[in-house]
């Protein structure tokens, strides 16, 4: 029950709107079980839930996952639980079907593109569509490849994935660009307080492009 009302805390500070704006946006419905889930679980039980009832995009979200505070045994101790999650054998078909059906469902929800403008992180060969990607590609490999359970950033996970010969190097170096290009463009909206939100040019339509060419290689997909 402490713990819990210190959660609460936590987040009800980062939270708070300020003259600045929001401190952090803190999403506590994806913990285990959802909105009816605990705020605060113990490490056993969190390791029961991702060993037995997690879907695959709680295990997607594992692909970030660090921790951030704690003792060095509890740390040590999450770091071990996300390594042998991660290192599961799975049906590469089932995943792919898994991966692909829930990004069909957050775009449905989410994009707010529309004939104007192209939504950077929700839209048809955004950010979120590369992510997908990447997490599909380091959940069907990682039990073969161990050195892809280690990078967090999407820029060092294409150079884990391409240094295990799952991507090739000029794979690799378009998505290096077009993540790159959409990061940028959607930290100057962020800057000038927009909505992440900008106009199609040449630039954004190459790097969706790239994006899209290797979903399709992976025989995900992401459009209805």
């Amino acid at each position: 029950r402490w713990f819990a009302r210190l959660g609460q805390k936590i987040v009800a500070l980062l939270d708070t709107r300020t003259g600045a704006g929001r401190l952090f946006e803190v999403a506590v419905r994806l913990r285990p079980d959802g909105a009816k889930g605990l705020l605060v679980s113990s490490l056993s039980s969190f390791s029961e839930y991702q060993r037995e009832r997690a879907w695959t995009w709680e295990h997607q979200a594992l692909v970030r996952a660090r921790g951030i505070a704690g003792d060095a045994t509890l740390l040590q101790a999450f770091e071990g639980l996300r390594d042998e999650v991660l290192a599961r054998h799975r049906d590469a078909a089932a995943l792919r079907e898994d991966v692909s059906a829930m990004r069909r469902r957050m775009r449905a929800e989410l994009d707010r593109s529309d004939a104007a403008l192209f939504d950077l992180k929700q839209g048809d060969g955004g950010l979120v569509d590369l992510e997908f990607l990447l997490q599909f590609l380091l959940l069907r490999e990682s039990g073969a490849y161990p050195g892809l359970r280690t990078p967090r950033a999407s820029p060092a996970i294409l150079d884990a994935l391409h240094a295990e010969g799952v991507l090739d190097a000029n794979t690799r170096a378009a998505l290096q660009v077009a993540h790159a290009t959409l990061l940028d463009a959607g930290m100057r909206c962020t800057l000038d307080r927009r909505p992440r939100r900008i106009a199609r040019d040449e630039r954004i339509e190459l790097a969706r492009e790239a994006i899209r060419d290797a979903v399709r290689a992976q025989g995900l997909q992401f459009d209805e």
